[in-house]
């Protein structure tokens, strides 16, 4: 059931992620940061831009889903949250300068949204099918 709505809200975070290497999340000075700085933002990133898309193609087991969806919620929050608790993680010395947010700490934001979305309607979908299959 690929072409159901929950499935864009699961592709989503994925292409959000891919576009964090072309947006920057963080100005410093003037200066735009992007996420393609270091080896634990890749890994990170792409890590739950995975999640995303083996949720996607988990639609035979809405169970499955549903808990992918959880962890990608809880990886996207963790994510964001230390990126805007600790910037000196990502940006190094340079956090002692005038540091402002950039229009990818906003993708961030959404990310954790679309996931929300996505676990909300695959819990309609499930109950949808339970319900068909109590009329049975």
């Amino acid at each position: 059931m690929i072409q159901r709505i929950q499935s864009l809200f699961l592709l989503f975070p994925s292409i959000i992620f891919a576009t964090l290497f072309f947006v920057p999340v963080f100005t410093v000075d003037g200066t735009p940061v992007f996420m393609i700085g270091s080896r634990p933002e890749t890994l990170a990133i792409g890590a739950i831009a995975l999640l995303g898309l083996v949720a996607l193609f988990m639609y035979r087991n809405r169970k499955r889903q549903m808990r992918m969806c959880r962890a990608g919620i809880i990886l996207s929050v963790l994510y964001s949250a230390n990126l805007f608790v600790f910037p000196k993680w990502l940006l190094g010395n340079a956090a002692a300068s005038v540091v402002s947010t950039g229009p990818g700490s906003w993708l961030l934001v959404s990310n954790v949204i679309f996931f929300v979305l996505a676990l909300i309607f695959i819990r309609k979908d499930d109950e949808l099918v339970r319900s068909a299959d109590r009329l049975r």
